[in-house]
């Protein structure tokens, strides 16, 4: 094999390794759900629709109406998903190298994702430049509550998670669910 072909077949290796390396439904750790609350894996546990958005960069307080998610004004909207998308999606949620991996500090998100089990629902909103995540619960009618490890300093309650270490599928899931 010439060199130019092993290099390409050792990367084609590689990369199918860092897509296959973690199982979907994996259960979540004591200390992922610790970290979540009861109210944010219930969401989860019965999750069947995810909305996904692309969004402003700076929030407008805590509106969370048909043009805003967790006060980010929304300025584009994908398909709807359903029950299989959601079991996906809070599978790498739940995966503990997405709540407490590296991170960067700057979140200037531009992508959030609504997981929704009837009325309740969890905001996901993602910064793919620093790798965080901020994940805000929000009971039937619609008010963003304190669950697990969420942080109340700001302008609502939310759960702050690092996913760096595993952004491959994170951004997966975006690229298949937004324009």
């Amino acid at each position: 094999m010439s060199g130019r072909a092993t290099v390409s077949f050792f990367f084609a290796l590689t990369l199918a390794l860092t897509f296959s390396s973690r199982p979907l439904a994996q259960e979540s750790t004591d200390k992922v759900k610790a970290h979540f609350g009861k109210p944010m894996l219930a969401v989860f546990a019965g999750a069947t629709r995810v909305e996904c958005f692309n969004i402003e960069q700076a929030p407008d307080g805590d509106v969370n109406d048909k043009d805003h998610i967790a006060g980010y004004k929304i300025i584009a909207r994908g398909k709807e998903r359903g029950k299989a998308f959601a079991a996906k999606l809070v599978s790498v949620l739940e995966y503990e190298k997405s709540v407490f991996g590296e991170e960067n500090r700057c979140f200037i998100p531009h992508h959030a994702f609504r997981i929704s089990n009837g009325k309740e629902s969890v905001d996901v909103i993602i910064c793919v430049t620093c790798q965080n995540l901020h994940l805000i619960t929000r009971d039937g009618t619609g008010k963003a509550i304190k669950t697990g490890a969420a942080m109340e300093g700001g302008r609502i309650p939310y759960v702050h998670c690092k996913f760096g270490g595993n952004e491959q599928q994170i951004e997966a899931l975006i690229k298949e669910a937004l324009p």
